[in-house]
C-alpha cells in the first residue's frame, strides 16, 4: 500500500507543482489523469521487471567468471565450516613441495633430500633424481604426487573437518552464488 502511495505521490506532486514542466507535459497521454496514472504504473512495473532480469543476468555471467567467484576458504570460514588457523594449516599443506611431503612422511631423510637437491638440474625432477639415486621408489614418488596435487576441500575431508555433501554445498554456492542456489531450493532458506 506503502508504494502504491509512493508512485501517486511522485506522479502527483511534480505535475501540480510544476504544471508546465516535461515532466508533465509527458504524463498527459491521455486527458483522464487516471488513465495517465495507469499508463505510469504500468510502465514503472515493466521497467521494474527488466531491471531485475538484466541485474539477475549480470550477477549470474559475473559468477561464471572465476576470478569473481569468492574462494572457497573464504566461503568455508565465512560459513562456519572451518576456522581460519584450520583453513591456512590446510593451504599449507596444500602447497607442499615434493620433497617436504617425502620428508614428513619419513619416506626419504633430510641427507638425501640435500643431496637430491644438489644434484637437480632445471631439467630433471626431484622425483626422478630421488629414483635415480636409490633414496626413493616409483610408488613413493607416485605417492607423493598424489598429495601433492590435492585440492583444498580434499584435505579438509581427509583431515575429518568437511563431509563430501558439504564441500558440494560449498562448491555450489561458489559457483552459482547463494541468490541463485535459493531460487533452485524454491526460495526457502536453509542455514548452511
Amino acid at each position: 500500500m506503502g508504494f502504491f502511495f509512493v508512485l501517486l505521490l511522485s506522479y502527483l506532486l511534480p505535475i501540480s507543482v510544476f504544471p508546465k514542466s516535461l515532466y508533465a507535459q509527458m504524463t498527459e497521454v491521455f486527458e483522464n489523469i487516471s488513465l495517465n496514472f495507469v499508463l505510469l504504473i504500468t510502465f514503472f512495473i515493466i521497467f521494474s521487471l527488466v531491471l531485475a532480469l538484466f541485474t539477475d543476468l549480470i550477477y549470474t555471467l559475473l559468477l561464471k567468471i572465476k576470478w569473481f567467484r569468492p574462494k572457497i576458504g573464504t566461503i568455508l570460514v565465512s560459513r562456519n565450516y572451518v576456522t581460519e588457523s584450520e583453513l591456512k594449516e590446510a593451504l599449507l599443506e596444500q602447497k607442499q613441495k615434493l620433497g617436504e611431503i617425502l620428508l614428513k612422511e619419513d619416506r626419504i631423510t633430510i641427507p638425501q633430500l640435500k643431496e637430491a637437491l644438489l644434484h637437480q638440474k632445471k631439467s630433471k625432477k626431484l622425483g626422478e633424481i630421488l629414483k635415480e639415486m636409490g633414496h626413493s621408489t616409483e610408488e613413493d614418488i607416485d605417492w607423493a604426487l598424489s598429495k601433492k596435487e590435492r585440492k583444498l576441500g580434499e584435505i579438509l575431508i581427509e583431515k575429518d573437518l568437511l563431509t563430501v555433501h558439504e564441500l558440494n554445498w560449498v562448491l555450489s554456492i561458489q559457483r552459482y552464488g547463494i541468490k541463485i542456489i535459493r531460487k533452485l531450493v524454491g526460495g526457502k532458506f536453509f542455514t548452511f
